[in-house]
């Protein structure tokens, strides 16, 4: 089996212009235009000049990118590094298409706070054109992937119930107590889930005394409850079916 890889790599180029509406509050409701700026992508070379427009609309005012240019089309992304980003970021888009490229919706609370002593607004972007650049490799041959280990979920749960670490519940079965992790009871029997759920006294003191259950049986109900397996089952088969009803333990 062969594989062919393609790999495409865009290429950035970052301008940095600022354009200064100054008395921005007596323009507010108008349209203007910033003067041009220039500059060129990063693999053509070819220069490109734009223009950044203000628009007002209903509580903000709108930005837009715009070139004069006849024929290009470049992918370019543009951010005002002195406002708060918009929702889901900066978008790119094609400079040079028939329509203006939207690039911020600025909110006029924002502009209020951002307006300088003298009542400027100054508004610093961040210009990037984007040139993809697709670079093909020769075929390879396929490579399998490494086989994945067994899982260790069920050893590693055995070794929290032997080790007790973390335990926060202690159930006392007749003479002999045993510790436990109630999440991990919660998780595994809608029985332990309900008593605890309930605010009981057991749940508020992390206390649980089982009368019904004989410790050995109980031992293998929490090995099951911990790793899906009990031992000694043909010895106490019985004993093991009814404490797998009473704690809604199905695959016991």
């Amino acid at each position: 089996m062969e594989e062919t890889l393609c790999r495409t790599i865009v290429k950035t180029k970052d301008y940095y212009n600022t354009w200064i509406i100054e008395d921005f509050r007596r323009v507010k409701n108008e349209k203007i235009q910033s003067s041009e700026f220039s500059g060129t992508t990063d693999i053509s070379g070819k220069r490109l000049t734009w223009s950044y427009e203000y628009a007002p609309a209903y509580e903000s005012g709108n930005i837009y990118l715009l070139s004069k240019e006849q024929g290009i089309k470049q992918n370019c992304q543009t951010i005002i590094e002195n406002f708060p980003k918009p929702m889901g970021g900066a978008k790119p888009g094609l400079l040079g298409q028939p329509n203006n490229l939207f690039v911020w919706a600025l909110h006029f609370c924002d502009i209020a706070k951002s307006l300088s002593s003298d009542g400027s607004l100054m508004l610093r972007f961040k210009v990037t054109f984007l040139t993809p650049v697709s670079t093909h490799c020769p075929a390879m041959k396929h490579t399998p992937l490494p086989e994945l280990p067994l899982s260790s979920l069920a050893d590693n749960f055995a070794k929290m119930l032997v080790t007790k670490q973390f335990t926060d519940l202690t159930i006392t079965v007749g003479q002999q107590s045993f510790r436990a992790h109630k999440a991990i009871l919660v998780a595994r029997s809608t029985v332990f889930a309900a008593m605890f759920q309930h605010d009981m006294q057991e749940s508020q003191r992390n206390e649980l005394t089982i009368v019904d259950v004989e410790p050995k049986v109980f031992e293998e109900v929490l090995r099951f409850i911990y790793t899906d397996k009990v031992q000694g089952l043909p010895q106490m088969a019985h004993e093991l079916l009814a404490a797998a009803d009473k704690y809604d333990l199905a695959r016991l």
